[in-house]
């Protein structure tokens, strides 16, 4: 894309099939709703700083995009940006994001690890549901909503689960049906609510710790987990 664009609008290459590598430039701060949209063949994005936006749907469906790292420029990230990405396997996330869209990347199955910048306050709902194969979550210090649904069936997850101070919101159902955790749950004080279903089904966690100042534990919050001691 030439140096000179500085915007690439709603649907501009969607359904490009044989497209396989685009280079940003790092004049563009928006990439449009749908921008590249099922384009399938798509392998490789290279984002340049300055990028600020990336709308709704811009990538969905690019089943064989591989990786990405976003900038710490980019500042918004719309729902489904993501989505079906099936071949993604790793993504950085730049400190400049503090919201991350509804089911932004809901279905990528191949994803096994996500680094979030330091500045993430929202995580919004269903953004990672049944992104079977991630292995790991560290969530930053700093996040302060996990919307409904964010990571249920991550069944791929493993070892211990830490839920920052700095969360006052968690949705319901969050991290239902995540099966593989196997470890601890630390919810520090921060949360006030353990809401409905928010844990059921991770029948392989084997210790919880509270923090203070929780006033409701919700109904089924903590369904089917036989394995709590």
């Amino acid at each position: 894309i030439p140096a000179e664009v500085t915007a690439i609008g709603d649907s501009a290459f969607q359904n490009c099939l044989g497209l396989t590598k685009v280079i940003i430039p790092s004049g563009v701060t928006t990439i449009g709703h749908s921008a590249f949209k099922g384009c399938a063949e798509l392998t490789e994005v290279v984002f340049s700083e300055g990028l600020q936006t990336i709308e709704h749907y811009a990538f969905q469906n690019c089943a064989m995009l591989q990786t990405l790292a976003l900038p710490d420029s980019l500042t918004g990230l719309g729902d489904y940006a993501f989505q079906n990405c099936t071949g993604l396997t790793n993504v950085v996330i730049g400190d400049g994001l503090t919201a991350i869209g509804n089911y932004a990347f809901q279905t990528c199955t191949g994803l096994t690890a996500v680094t979030f910048g330091e500045n993430l306050k929202t995580i919004g709902q269903y953004a990672f549901y049944r992104c079977t194969g991630l292995q790991s979550l560290v969530l930053p210090d700093g996040l302060e909503i996990i919307g409904h649904y964010a990571f249920s069936d991550c069944s791929g997850l493993t070892g211990d689960l830490t839920i920052p101070g700095s969360v006052t919101e968690i949705g319901n159902y969050a991290f239902q049906s995540c099966t593989g955790l196997n470890g601890k749950l630390t919810i520090e004080p921060g949360a006030k609510r353990i809401t409905y279903g928010v844990f059921s089904n991770c029948y392989n966690l084997t210790e919880l710790e509270l923090g203070e100042g929780i006033t409701l534990i919700d109904q089924n919050a903590f369904y089917n987990c036989y394995s709590l001691t």
